[in-house]
């Protein structure tokens, strides 16, 4: 048993442990609900102290997302300066999930992970900051309720967070170097959003086949399997990089292997998502916006827009009842998905934008409050009763 008590909430057993916290499974004394309970290593000797905590920021600054892990309570031992956050309980992390499987999950169901954390990662950045470690092991997976619902998947671990607002050169040794991209590995320092998107490319990978795409043993390993796989630079590239950090870096010419060699099962539009996430040069990479608009996550957009239909409609019985309006905006219609270069050649599909649904005809939101707005409902998951982010107060952790 762990040697800490929390007010309202009975410890049941350790569930995880990391360099920086410790996690455990918790009960509610009074409700009976089961959370996971963030016991942070670091001391804070003080509540405001503690809500400089960089997980604590990032709750501050984001509105609930179902792809976001939020917090439902943050408890602060002023006894021995421990903060322990308190979030929803998931059955498990990805890493834990594909760990050990004989069998490849299908793409289908990797393609629905994909997007869902896509859909995370979209709602970091557009609120101006990046995770720097995104990884399996920070990726979570809760089962579903019923049969015909999917897997719900949250992105965690915010101890790392950036905000896009700050110059570099940035910390240089961030994020598993198996996820690191080229920008990080080749710079001191030098590096933004892109790198995210290079390491949702590597889980993507990993998903798929169960094995890490970049397992280096050090930095210039880690650069060499990099060029087994997408290519060398060319000298244009590297020039980029050069200015950016003291050492000379010379490499000996490659060509690219290819995503469709080492994925031949693969759909033609889930090969381009590889390429455009693990382009070299971060300034090619495709960013989680425009990520979301791929042709390879269109039938899943149409069941996004149809539970956000669902959604909007059913709002309308909500005004007045003391939470926020859901209704009272104007659905802008979708802009057309990216298409890879084959997918042009080819012809294969013809894009149309989505038909925008008007639910008031009398709009009551700003144009800024909109933007802020969470308009990643899919799957359905509403947040409902409850769900939404809780108000950033510390409480102590004993009466």
């Amino acid at each position: 048993m762990p040697e800490f008590e929390l007010i309202d909430y009975n410890i049941l057993e350790k569930i995880g442990e990391g360099s920086f916290s410790e996690v455990y499974r918790v009960k509610h004394k009074r409700t009976g609900d089961y959370y996971a309970a963030k016991k942070l290593t670091k001391v804070y000797m003080d509540s405001a102290e503690a809500l400089q905590c960089s997980e604590i920021q990032v709750m501050k600054m984001l509105d609930y997302h179902p792809n976001v892990v939020s917090f439902v309570d943050i408890l602060h031992d002023e006894l021995n300066g421990n903060v322990t956050l308190i979030m929803e309980l998931m059955d498990e992390s990805l890493y834990d999930y594909i760990r050990g499987r004989k069998r490849c999950l299908s793409e289908k169901r990797v393609k629905g992970f994909l997007y869902q954390i896509v859909c995370g990662l979209n709602h970091l950045h557009r609120n101006g900051i990046f995770h720097r470690d995104i990884k399996p092991e920070n990726i979570l997976i809760k089962a579903p309720n019923k049969l015909k619902e999917s897997e719900l998947v949250q992105l965690a671990d915010f101890g790392s967070i950036c905000s896009v607002n700050q110059e570099p050169p940035y910390s240089a040794y961030i994020s598993t170097r198996w996820y690191r991209p080229p920008e990080c590995l080749l710079t001191s320092g030098y590096y933004g959003p892109k790198m995210d998107i290079w390491a949702v490319g590597c889980c993507f990978y990993e998903m798929l086949t169960l094995n890490p795409l970049f397992p280096g043993d050090n930095e210039l390993d880690q650069l060499n399997l990099i060029h087994e796989v997408v290519g060398s630079p060319s000298p244009a590239v590297l020039a980029k990089f050069r200015h950016l950090n003291e050492m000379k870096y010379e490499f000996p010419k490659r060509k690219p292997i290819g995503f469709r060699n080492l994925v031949k099962l693969l759909s033609n539009y889930g090969v381009d998502v590889l390429n455009r996430t693990l382009a070299y040069a971060p300034e090619t990479r495709i960013s989680a916006a425009k990520l979301l608009q791929h042709l390879y996550f269109e039938d899943l957009c149409k069941r996004r827009s149809s539970s956000r239909l669902s959604c909007s409609m059913q709002s309308l019985d909500d005004v007045g009842d003391g939470s926020r309006a859901r209704n009272g905006f104007q659905r802008k219609a979708s802009k057309c998905p990216i298409r890879s270069t084959e997918s042009l050649n080819q012809s294969m599909k013809s894009c149309s934008a989505n038909t925008s649904v008007i639910v008031d005809s009398k709009p009551k939101l700003t144009v800024e409050m909109m933007k802020n707005r969470n308009l990643e409902r899919m799957w359905g998951m509403n947040p409902g009763p409850g769900k939404k982010r809780l108000g950033l107060q510390i409480r102590p952790a004993h009466p």
